[in-house]
């Protein structure tokens, strides 16, 4: 029934694609250079003369390249050009109008295509690398879960090249998408990988790791913990050994010197294990903080080299200066020198993450990144605008809050709180008065700015004054009331 079931949608989505989206080679292949067509008639889209398509490239088992490919109207359609890596195999689209609500996903399971071999079949990989992106990358395509879809796409994947399914990352991979699945026949599935693994003789450490893990998953606890001695007896510096590791740095987080042996010891014995540079930059990353926080300079630089990806580092630069800035205008500061140092270069961070694109995650879109790289601007200038506050640089912390207030177009009433505090200290109750009185009729203030308004109105107005404003308000009100 589930074969039937899938062709029948295979075919669904020919005819569908066929009317809302072709692609010119009608087979596309990998690294070739497409001219995508799409129809909105029926759809949110219709009428438009540009729309937006958020891309995804299925290049790995892992996460989809992002990319956004402009479709301009030609005749009743809509028009883009898709390069697509070498290295993909798959596409998935959907379709919107940026800075509006308007969009197109096909139901929120988006618009699909395979790439094919020169033979014109489609490739093995593409069923395999759609079916993951379809049921565990929603987070990143912003559609729903095709959980069923993307089991049919792995078996089918399996089947025309046997030699994926010996791929422990891929059965890792497809374990996830079995377990959300309530067949029987799914469960079956894991049953019996599950025993197949635990039977092989010369399994590999990532084949005994996939076996604990189907244990963990089929709730076989004493199975899982045969296999965890087996495998920690082993693969004494194997993964599961490094992920022991982890969890005893993390749990001992009030022993600092706990921290730095545990660190220490994953650096030596760990290397060349799953993701060992990214935990390493983690893990001293943690130890940064928490020696900024102590104010040990020393030290904190020492495990701040450490810390290998630039964004990153930047956040963590931020979030420690902002606690030891106090966390806000009423709290207790400490070490404000450090907090200047590392705010500073929290902000160099982002800028030359501006300046160099060529650091973006694949999963980003570049106007993705461009966007994350300003708000990160606007957030980090507030905790620098904060800082200099502190250290009594009103001119320069207004300067940095204005910035933290444009990029953030003044939405935020905290922000607005501290950009009226640090504008009264540099330009007069009167100017801070202006703002307050702004920022209230907008609706971005605080209790506090309405508090602070009110002392500065009562002190800076007379009766005579007052009247006048009030008067103002009430003609303004009368032309607007002509103007209808």
């Amino acid at each position: 029934m589930r074969l039937l079931m899938l062709l029948l949608a295979f075919l669904w989505a020919g005819w569908l694609g066929a009317q809302k989206l072709t692609t010119n080679p009608a087979k596309p292949q990998p690294g070739q250079t497409l001219t995508l067509t799409y129809n909105p008639t029926g759809t949110a889209l219709e009428g438009l003369d540009k729309v937006t398509g958020r891309t995804f490239l299925c290049e790995s088992i892992e996460d989809p390249r992002a990319l956004d490919v402009v479709f301009e109207r030609k005749g009743d359609r809509l028009v883009g050009t898709l390069p697509l890596t070498p290295e993909a195999r798959a596409v998935v689209l959907r379709f919107f109008v940026p800075e509006t609500k308007l969009s197109d996903d096909n139901d929120k399971k988006g618009y699909t295509f395979l790439l094919h071999d020169e033979k014109g079949q489609p490739l093995p990989e593409a069923y395999l690398f759609l079916g993951n992106t379809l049921a565990a990358y929603t987070y990143r395509t912003n559609l729903d879960a095709q959980v069923e879809t993307a089991i049919d796409y792995f078996h089918k994947a399996f089947e025309l090249n046997p030699a994926l399914e010996e791929d422990p990352k891929n059965w890792i991979a497809f374990a996830g998408v079995l377990r959300r699945s309530s067949d029987e026949a799914d469960k079956a599935t894991l049953r019996n990988k599950f025993e197949e693994l635990k039977k092989k003789r010369r399994a590999s450490e990532m084949e005994l790791n996939v076996a604990y893990g189907l244990a963990q998953m089929l709730k076989l606890e004493e199975e899982a913990e045969k296999l965890k001695e087996k495998i920690l007896k082993k693969y004494p510096n194997g993964l599961i050994a490094a992920n022991d590791l982890l969890n005893e740095f993390y749990q001992n987080g009030d022993d600092l010197q706990k921290q730095r042996e545990l660190f220490e010891k994953f650096k030596k014995d760990f290397q060349g294990t799953m993701d060992y540079e990214e935990r390493l930059s983690d893990l001293a990353a943690s130890l940064a903080n928490a020696y900024a926080m102590e104010g040990d300079v020393e030290n904190f630089k020492k495990y701040a080299s450490q810390v290998t990806d630039k964004n990153t580092l930047a956040g963590m630069y931020n979030n420690t200066a902002w606690d030891l800035a106090g966390g806000g205008l009423e709290g207790e500061a400490k070490h404000l020198e450090l907090a200047r140092e590392m705010s500073a270069q929290s902000l160099e961070l982002v800028k030359e993450m501006e300046e160099n694109p060529e650091t973006r995650p694949i999963y980003f879109t570049e106007q993705q990144w461009k966007n994350m790289n300003r708000n990160s601007l606007g957030m980090y200038a507030d905790t620098y605008a904060l800082i200099l506050h502190k250290l009594d640089e009103h001119e320069e912390a207004l300067k940095y809050q204005q910035i933290a207030g444009e990029i953030d177009e003044f939405s935020d009433a905290e922000m607005n709180h501290r950009y009226c505090v640090y504008l009264e200290k540099v330009k007069g109750p009167k100017a801070a008065e202006e703002a307050l009185e702004k920022f209230i009729a907008e609706g971005t203030a605080n209790s506090k700015m309405k508090e602070k308004y009110r002392e500065l109105f009562l002190a800076n107005q007379t009766v005579e004054s007052a009247f006048e404003k009030y008067l103002a308000t009430l003609e303004a009100k009368a032309h607007e009331k002509l103007k209808e």
